[in-house]
């Protein structure tokens, strides 16, 4: 008799549950994008304009591609303005900025598994989203004027080069130049 009084109680409690979770649509699945590559290391060596809410510097991303050998790598870059990409240390590569991302073209391919670091060299001016200026331009007091960022989780790539999805982990670094009253 008791065993049977907790069936009929669940049995009871059930089906309301079901009825609710049909009459509510599924929200749409949403996977993350592939990952063709596995991001390791972000450098960024950059100068800032806090006055002209400017970016001039260069990104040092170490990747390694997965599971293929690759001949295009491409990365987040949203606006910026692209001078000129090589790749471990040199080697000028051929590349195409489409205003959302950057494609390197790597000749030979890159090897699977084998990391590379690619550099990019770039000029943001006022991005849109990402990293923030607050100066006079914007109603500050000089002593109010600062540049944060704010990233997460896809907002880093308009200011910098990045592989801006966050289905994957690397360490990073900045080094800085300010002006001098900073």
């Amino acid at each position: 008799m008791w065993r049977v009084i907790p069936l009929v109680l669940l049995a009871l409690v059930i089906p309301p549950f079901a009825v609710l979770a049909q009459d509510e649509p599924l929200p749409p699945r949403q996977y993350g994008r592939a990952l063709p590559i596995d991001a390791i290391h972000t450098k960024l060596d950059i100068a800032v304009g806090v006055h002209d809410e400017t970016v001039d510097g260069t990104a040092y991303l170490t990747v390694a591609p997965i599971g293929r050998d690759l001949s295009t790598i491409s990365f987040d870059a949203k606006n910026l303005e692209v001078s000129s990409v090589a790749v471990d240390g040199g080697r000028s590569l051929d590349y195409e900025n489409t205003g959302e991302n950057i494609h390197v073209y790597l000749d030979p391919p890159a090897p699977a598994g084998e990391p590379l670091t690619i550099a990019i060299a770039y000029r943001v001016t006022r991005p849109e989203r990402g990293l923030y200026f607050r100066n006079a331009n914007n109603g500050y007091t000089p002593a109010e004027t600062n540049v944060w960022s704010q990233g997460e989780t896809e907002d880093n790539s308009h200011w910098f080069p990045s592989w801006d999805f966050p289905n994957d982990r690397a360490t990073s670094e900045i080094i800085v130049t300010v002006p001098g009253e900073f």
